[in-house]
């Protein structure tokens, strides 16, 4: 007995199977090198504007430089002699006494400002963690012996930056104090309590006695 099996059907179903296997493979392929492609250029267009900030940033900088430089070389020479001279022109030792006025200082106490008036005269700005800081260093002032008058003029919190304002949110800081003191020195009694100026005067009293016939 003999069976007659007719295999063109399933031939032509494996072709069109085959075709639509090829076709979604290339499409695939496609897909992905759009991607990559859209991927590079997104990196190249990165590149390229980092580049051209890194560029403008390096211009600005250099920009700066040549300022400061400028500024320096015009500028701090003159400004430095002009301290210098205005210092050695003062009745007194304006180092010594603030050194002096700085060790009354809390331990995070600093003067932010600082200003002096021909009649002996002193303006300084000081800074403090709490105002009964600025009364206790009050107290000392007015406790120094070539101190003869000082006042407390103004007190007031200090602006705080965003940082430091997120920092006491958190308690890790409190607000600091800003306070005005005006004083009046006494310049002989000053003289008599720096021992350099002691010093000078021994040495200049000893040349004089050794010139003396």
């Amino acid at each position: 007995m003999l069976v007659d099996i007719n295999l063109l059907p399933q031939k032509e179903k494996k072709t069109k199977a085959s075709y639509i296997v090829l076709l979604a493979s290339l499409l695939i392929v496609l897909l992905i090198a759009a991607v990559f492609f859209f991927i590079i250029q997104d990196r190249k267009q990165t590149i390229a504007n980092t580049e051209q900030q890194l560029e403008q940033t390096t211009e600005l900088l250099e920009a700066k430089r040549a300022k400061l430089e400028n500024y320096q070389s015009s500028n701090s020479v003159t400004d430095l002699q002009n301290a210098i001279t205005w210092a050695d022109h003062q009745p007194y030792d304006v180092v010594y006494m603030l050194q002096e006025l700085t060790k009354l200082l809390p331990e995070r106490g600093f003067i932010s400002d600082f200003e002096m008036d021909g009649d002996n005269g002193v303006n300084q700005q000081v800074q403090f963690d709490t105002k009964s800081e600025a009364a206790y260093y009050l107290n000392l002032l007015t406790s120094v012996e070539w101190i003869e008058e000082a006042v407390l003029t103004e007190a007031q919190t200090a602006d705080l930056t965003d940082e430091e304002n997120e920092a006491a949110a958190s308690d890790d800081i409190v607000p600091r104090y800003i306070a005005n003191f005006e004083m009046r020195i006494n310049v002989p009694a000053l003289k008599e309590a720096n021992p350099s100026e002691k010093e000078e005067e021994l040495e200049s009293s000893e040349d004089e006695g050794g010139t003396s016939p």
